[in-house]
């Protein structure tokens, strides 16, 4: 059994300062949504869904990530809004998503979803 964490990367949270002298304190300054989910126990696959735009962003997410939590598996997919505003759209986008992930998985696998 797992628990499966799908998360939306965002431009402004998830982002860590590149400041001089701050990238280091990047874990201590600012809450970082997607990379906060590594601290949480039991956790064990955390699925990135990306903006194209923002793939650097989801690979940095992950590389941190990976520092909180080695053994946590992480998968990381583009995933594009036509206009994230509309809302009935943008869901249906993500329960298609899921679903497509999640189709061939065991029925004790725990899915959470992240839209911070």
């Amino acid at each position: 059994m797992g628990r499966h964490v799908f998360a939306i990367v965002g431009r402004t949270l998830d982002r860590a300062s590149q400041n001089r002298g701050k990238y280091p304190q990047r874990f201590a300054r600012r809450w970082r949504p997607s990379v906060a989910l590594a601290r949480f126990e039991g956790i064990t696959h955390l699925h990135l869904m990306s903006a194209p735009q923002d793939l650097a962003l989801a690979d940095e997410i992950a590389h941190d990530a990976r520092l909180l939590h080695p053994a946590l598996a992480i998968e990381i997919d583009t995933l594009a809004f036509e206009n994230p505003w509309d809302l009935p759209s943008t869901y249906l986008t993500l329960l298609n998503y899921i679903q497509e992930k999640t189709e061939d998985m065991d029925e004790s696998e725990e899915l959470f979803l992240q839209i911070t």
